[in-house]
Order: structure tokens, then sequence, then C-alpha cells
């Protein structure tokens, strides 16, 4: 990767992590406002609850996604002792796994 693509992908990833940074706060102060109209005695009906159901849900697959967790947790290989980036990819076959370990390493190592 030449200089430039890396100072590209840098400055993106830092205007993106920057923008998610200002929608949690957002999002933060609504859910906090919708929470404390509660409190205060507000009433909600069931687009109310399935609206809160689906923020939950939609912010479990984000933070299940950054933490490693959930669908995305890593699963070992009880063959070789590598680790497979999810479930689905743990079809037995050690072998394919090591090699794509492998290659990882060697991406990661240039």
């Amino acid at each position: 990767m030449n200089q430039t693509t890396s100072q590209d992908a840098t400055q993106a990833t830092f205007d993106s992590l920057g923008a998610s940074l200002d929608l949690m706060a957002r999002l933060t102060r609504h859910i906090a406002a919708q929470r404390d109209g509660l409190r205060a005695g507000a009433r909600a009906d069931w687009g109310h609850a399935g609206s809160a159901a689906a923020t939950m849900k939609a912010l479990r697959e984000i933070t299940d996604q950054a933490f490693s967790e959930g669908e995305y947790a890593h699963v070992a290989c009880l063959a070789c002792g590598g680790s497979y980036a999810a479930a689905s990819d743990a079809t037995g076959d050690h072998a394919a796994h090591r090699a794509y370990e492998q290659a990882r390493l060697a991406i990661e190592a240039r």
C-alpha cells in the first residue's frame, strides 16, 4: 500500500470514528430522554416498545461485532489451536484453517 492510500485510509477511518461518536452521543441523549419521560409518567404503546427493541437489537449487533461476541465470537480450532473468525467457519478442516492463518499472518507481516 502506498503512503497516500495509507493516509487516505487513516483519514477515512478517523472521520468515520468521529461521526460514530457523534451518532452515539445523539442516540444516548435520545434514549435517555425517552427513559426520563417514562419515569416522569409518560405513556408508551406497543409501537414504542417495538422501536426500543429494534434499537436494542441494532446496538447489540454493533457491540457484538466490535467486541467479537455473539455470532462474531472467535471459535477455537480443536485440531490446530488456531481460531476461526466465526462459528460458521469451523468446518473441521484444520489443514485449510492452518493455510488460511499462514496466509493471514504473511499479509499482516508486510
